[in-house]
């Protein structure tokens, strides 16, 4: 193995470590088998060192997890620093990255194939063992060796699975859509489920999979196509303390704007994408009318919370003892806010009870409590920046002044 290769190598000290627990466990099993297994009876002789004989296959398996986080870690978007450097640099996609391959390479099955050897030895004892203390007298050779093979893919299985699964979180985190594609479609699959036999269900799922991680792949060599590009575009000045100060929030023609109230406006441009997916799975479940109650509740919730979200540090400047003085009960510029939050109450509960008194049924009325509701309080808002400028905001000053003598 070359220098380049062993910079995506975790340390040396660490794998010594996860071997030395595999010494010791093996031999405290050695030793517990030598100290009680000859007089305990055949059958449950086994169950004496079991427990630890299988820490080495546990090991093995952990220490390749954590070398497919490890090693795509070395990916040059996911640390800063490597990012600004590399970019500075004539260094294109169709050359190695200088510390060593951010993806799986061949060199991987020496050490991946090491860690199945360890595993396989003791999965194929443990087998052994099994065979000989409860089928005396009976040939499990396959069984052995099916048990063995096994074992000794598991590492590899294990290295691959972490380094996709790390690879996709990573590709979620730059491109939304990556998260919202793969949910509708194991929602359409577990429709499918119902129409279709397993053998069909498993094919699908297996080619979606694969579909997956080309999409994934691709989308990692396209962010590194635009390595170059994005290192002085995306160079921005940050505050100090790492976020601006509420004082100039507020004075700002934007006015104060909590992360809620930004992901609200966000989903409003993809309403009709919430919708569906809500659809294909809320459509998935058996509905019963004793779930009724549930659902009644959870609109009053949902209404809650989407007032709590848009009139945070926004409240009136009128109190309720003021309104009832001034005889202005109803402040009609402020009072907007309350409107999407009572019509998603009243659609919620007019369905529940269609759904009660069978006009409409079960399976059509709950999964449209819940979808229209939510589509109103998404949809349905005020200009915040124009609706924000009826409310005062020296409670917000007060409370961060306050914070600030702390």
């Amino acid at each position: 193995m070359n220098r380049w290769y062993l910079q995506s190598v975790p340390e040396r000290d660490k794998a010594l470590m996860l071997a030395v627990i595999v010494v010791l466990a093996d031999l405290a099993a050695v030793a517990v088998w030598l100290a009680w297994g000859r007089w305990i009876e055949r059958p449950s002789a086994i169950m004496v060192f079991l427990p630890f004989m299988v820490v080495a296959p546990g090991v093995c398996c952990f220490a390749a997890g954590a070398a497919g986080i490890f090693r795509f870690r070395r990916f040059p978007t996911d640390c800063g620093a490597y990012h600004l450097w590399l970019g500075t640099t004539p260094w294109t996609p169709k050359h190695r990255t200088p510390f060593g391959p951010w993806h799986p390479v061949l060199k991987d099955l020496i050490p991946l194939g090491i860690l199945g050897l360890v595993a396989a030895v003791h999965v194929g004892l443990i087998a052994w063992f099994q065979s000989q203390s409860m089928y005396a007298g009976v040939p499990h050779d396959m069984r052995i060796i099916d048990s063995a093979l096994c074992a000794m893919m598991a590492p590899l299985v294990v290295f691959l699975a972490t380094w996709i699964g790390t690879a996709y979180l990573f590709v979620a985190w730059q491109w939304n859509w990556s998260i919202y594609v793969p949910v509708l479609g194991l929602g359409v699959l577990a429709h499918l489920l119902f129409w279709v036999s397993e053998t069909v269900f498993v094919t699908v799922l297996l080619v979606l999979v694969v579909c997956g991680v080309f999409a994934v792949w691709k989308r990692l060599f396209t962010v590194l196509n635009r390595l170059n590009e994005s290192t002085f575009t995306n160079l921005t000045v940050t505050p100090i303390g790492g976020t601006s100060s509420p004082v100039f929030e507020l004075l700002s023609p934007r006015g104060y704007k909590s992360k809620a109230v930004q992901f609200l406006e966000l989903l409003r441009s993809k309403s009709l994408a919430v919708g569906i997916l809500l659809l294909v799975w809320l459509t998935i479940f058996p509905w019963k009318s004793e779930m009724l109650l549930l659902l009644a509740i959870s609109g009053l919730v949902f209404a809650m919370v989407r007032l709590a979200i848009v009139a945070d540090r926004h409240s009136s400047h009128l109190s309720l003892a003021a309104r009832w003085g001034t005889r202005r009960l109803i402040v009609p510029e402020y009072d907007k806010i309350f409107l999407p939050p009572l019509y998603m109450v009243i659609t919620s509960w007019t369905l529940l009870v269609l759904g009660y008194f069978k006009v409409v049924s079960l399976s059509v009325a709950c999964p449209l409590s819940i979808i229209v509701p939510l589509m109103i309080g998404i949809v349905w808002n005020p200009d915040f920046e124009r609706w924000s400028l009826t409310t005062p905001v020296a409670y917000f000053l007060r409370g961060n002044v306050q914070q600030s003598r702390k």
